[in-house]
């Protein structure tokens, strides 16, 4: 996809997946791993860098992504403590890197390259600074804000509200993207939710 504008991705992968009762990156996915599907679909969709937060089970999925190119592994070593804490670890990696954007998104939550492509085309054209996307009036994911945000992302805590206290101190500054399917809306946390995912991608 052809933009003037560098774009990072930040894949969020360091829970327990203790709902699921086995990790949620290395589940199948349409013959590869949940893990290799969204990065591969993310750099497929124009994405210049992604930076994976591991955690929980680092040594089982590193050695799905530790040698792809453009791909940026680090470590949450305080996991435990909540999902804000990945955000900041990889807020911090990804300012080592020359971005003009980053996107947000959680392993468990498969997206196509259309409509990654689709949102990225949308905040392109946005004059805001972040993008939501939004279906039947639910915030949905990935979200993408532009890289000024990233001094703002390091000091989020998970006993602030994390990322959405972010999104309420600069609401002013947020534009909705508005799909036509309830894709962006899909998150796998049960084995249920993860078999209606699988009919929906049709895998």
């Amino acid at each position: 996809m052809a933009t003037t504008r560098k774009i990072g991705a930040l894949l969020l992968s360091a829970g327990f997946s203790s709902r699921m009762h086995r990790h949620k990156a290395l589940l199948d996915w349409g013959g590869t791993t949940l893990v290799r599907y969204q990065i591969d679909t993310l750099l497929k969709s124009g994405l210049d860098e992604i930076v994976v937060v591991l955690g929980a089970n680092e040594t089982n999925i590193r050695p799905e992504i530790h040698h792809l190119v453009n791909v940026t592994v680090v470590v949450n070593h305080n996991y435990e403590q909540g999902k804000t804490t990945s955000i900041v670890t990889g807020a911090c990696a990804l300012q080592e890197i020359s971005l003009d954007d980053l996107l947000i998104l959680n392993v468990d939550q498969p997206r196509s390259s259309e409509m990654i492509q689709n949102i990225v085309r949308f905040h392109n054209l946005s004059q805001k600074g972040i993008t939501i996307p939004r279906f039947n009036a639910k915030g949905g994911h990935p979200i993408i804000l532009k890289s000024s945000y990233l001094d703002e992302l390091k000091l989020i805590k998970e006993s602030t509200l994390g990322l959405k206290q972010l999104m309420l101190d600069n609401a002013d500054d947020i534009d909705e993207y508005v799909p036509d399917n309830e894709e962006i809306l899909i998150d796998m946390n049960t084995e249920e939710e993860y078999e209606a995912a699988k009919l929906f991608f049709g895998i």
